[in-house]
């Protein structure tokens, strides 16, 4: 069972130069528990700040699973694009969600 991926979320909602903030991806119904998942910033993967939730078996039998993606933003990154990408056995290619950063200040 392919996941669905839901959309990327921030934690705060406005994101502001300086101040770190949390970008969520989360994806859910998914079987086997298996997954991957990458981040990219202007199409060049991010490895520092992120991490992962572990695969939690709902009680549907299926799986579900968060993954973050810590960084303080500066000027620069006013629009920038962050994308969430998704690697699944049952997908037949990636599942990718964006989130424009829109910086305040």
């Amino acid at each position: 069972m392919p996941p669905e991926v839901l959309w990327i979320t921030s934690d705060p909602a406005q994101p502001e130069v300086g101040k770190e903030c949390t970008l969520n991806c989360h994806m859910n119904n998914f079987c086997p528990d298996t997954i991957t998942v990458k981040w990219l910033k202007n199409n060049l993967q991010v490895d520092n700040g992120v991490s992962s939730s572990p695969s939690i078996l709902d009680t549907n039998g299926r799986y579900s699973l968060y993954s973050f993606l810590k960084l303080t933003p500066t000027r620069d990154d006013h629009g920038s694009v962050i994308k969430c990408i998704v690697e699944h056995s049952a997908l037949t290619s990636c599942e990718e969600r964006s989130y424009r950063l829109h910086l305040v200040n």
